[in-house]
């Protein structure tokens, strides 16, 4: 999804042609960034003009690239700068300009959709840090203890709540097993511990200890070498409370820099941006369908593609991993998880459906605009999608804008497809040039079931379910309404 080594490439040469075109203006103000112009882009950066949430991004692309150590706070201060200054003379071989924060924040939120971060925070814990969702899996879940492992690479984050006779071990344990190389870094303060260092077999560790609510939250992060940027990331990200990190201000000079960057790679002829609009969902809305009583909800990825923040039924909701070339995501609950723990879900069908099977669709098109859940019936009209794509299948219930991610149930109400509503057009352009008209696709079952595969709770049923299981047009509709969520990107 990433292409930075072009777009550094071309952004050098953007800089340098703007710079020609501008050298009888040699003093660019900030005031410019009220006038967009192409002299902004080669303006010297000055983070005064930035809000606190532009300043906090920068932060934490400074630190997935491995020039930033410090807190994501958003005050920008001689750390920042200096962070900012090495990463301008390493890529560019120039002082930081406004250009180069464009190049910046592009690769960051290429890596940031590719390796699938998201704000982990449980109330219980009470800290909110950045974790690459698709980079780990969860081996421990409990009240008392998280804990995420590496899939491929050696990559672990715990995290534990416990009492003060636990806070001198934790942060003794790495150096006690594996001994440190070079400096250890220790902070004593009163409301934090941190702990960091480099073992003897070269991994990095960073351990932090935040008081919640009378008792302690310390985080451990441990990487290996080729990780140490991920690591940089998550530790420099934690913060106590509930803290939203990730919150661009669409009228900022961040946006506005980002975009005169973008229209200058187009005048380059830099070509489509591969990588798409990190915002280009904002503000949608789309269907999911509940799977565990865990509360775990999928939909569309394009659906919840590039949102500040993702609500169910109102509750809050994070992307928890995702597959964006077949376009599914799993969404699971944050906060207060009894509004999605513990309610009816759906069963996944063991086989496909088959073609002229009777299907029910469900979900909120157009943001629920048309009175709430709508519910449609149809067929299997062909078992693949367009070029024979066996990912999805094609069938005739009417669907609409919204519709995407809502589920497709057999005549017993079990799960065989999820709605590929008409709005995500590109992904069937790419396979057959064009879209039929008034012919709706879905996600097939197979791919269903092998994104699901490993998540804890999903029930399987049986493939051709007997009559006696069958449902009436009535009561698909009323179970429907029980597992279908009305899914808001925000």
């Amino acid at each position: 999804m990433s292409r930075m080594p072009d777009l550094r490439s071309l952004l050098r040469g953007v800089v340098a042609a703007t710079a020609i075109g501008l050298a009888s203006a040699s003093m660019v103000t900030i005031a410019s960034a009220q006038e967009p112009s192409e002299a902004l882009l080669i303006a010297d950066f000055d983070a005064r003009p930035l809000s606190t949430s532009e300043k906090r991004i920068i932060q934490i692309a400074l630190a997935m690239e491995g020039e930033y150590n410090g807190l994501i706070d958003g005050a920008w201060g001689r750390r920042s700068q200096a962070a900012l200054d090495a990463y301008a003379a390493k890529t560019f071989g120039d002082i930081p300009r406004y250009i180069h924060i464009a190049a910046l924040v592009s690769e960051f939120a290429a890596n940031y959709v590719d390796e699938g971060w998201v704000e982990f925070y449980r109330p219980e814990f009470g800290v909110t840090f950045l974790l690459p969702a698709n980079l780990v899996d969860v081996t421990e879940s409990s009240r008392n203890h998280y804990a995420f492992e590496g899939k491929t690479d050696l990559l672990g984050i715990d995290v534990e709540r416990h009492g003060s006779e636990g806070l001198e071990p934790r942060h003794r344990y790495g150096l006690n097993k594996y001994g440190a190389r070079g400096e250890v870094y220790r902070l004593r303060e009163r409301h934090r511990w941190v702990t960091s260092f480099q073992d003897r077999d070269g991994d990095y560790w960073y351990v932090r200890t935040e008081p919640v609510n009378g008792t302690l939250t310390t985080v451990t992060v441990l990487a290996d070498p080729q990780n140490r940027n991920v690591l940089n990331a998550i530790s420099t990200s934690i913060l106590p409370g509930r803290a939203r990190l990730l919150e661009p201000d669409e009228n900022g000079v961040l946006f506005e820099v980002i975009e005169l960057a973008a229209d200058a790679l187009d005048g380059a002829d830099s070509g489509p941006n591969e990588a798409g609009s990190a915002g280009s969902s904002m503000g949608g809305t789309g269907s999911g369908v509940m799977v565990t009583s865990r509360g775990h909800i999928i939909t569309n990825y394009h659906v919840v593609e590039g949102c500040r923040s993702i609500t169910a039924n109102g509750a809050s909701v994070e992307l928890e991993k995702f597959w964006a070339e077949e376009d599914i995501a799993l969404l699971s609950p944050m906060g207060d998880f009894s509004l999605l723990v513990d309610r009816p879900k759906v069963t996944v069908s063991e086989g496909a459906a088959e073609l002229n099977q009777d299907i029910t669709v469900a979900g909120y098109p157009l943001g629920g605009e048309l009175g709430g859940l709508n519910v449609t019936r149809g067929s299997v009209s062909s078992r693949a999608g367009p070029g024979g794509d066996t990912d999805f299948f094609q069938f005739t219930a009417a669907v609409q804008p919204g519709n995407s991610g809502g589920p497709i149930l057999d005549a017993s109400g079990q799960l065989v497809g999820l709605v590929v509503a008409k709005a995500d057009e590109r992904v069937f352009a790419d396979a057959a040039g064009a879209l039929p008209q008034d012919i709706s696709f879905g996600i097939s079952l197979n791919t269903i079931s092998a994104f699901l595969d490993g998540v804890p709770g999903v029930k399987v049923g049986s493939w051709y379910p007997s009559l006696g299981t069958k449902q009436s047009p009535v009561e698909l509709a009323r179970f429907a309404e029980t597992v279908t969520y009305l899914v808001e990107c925000n």
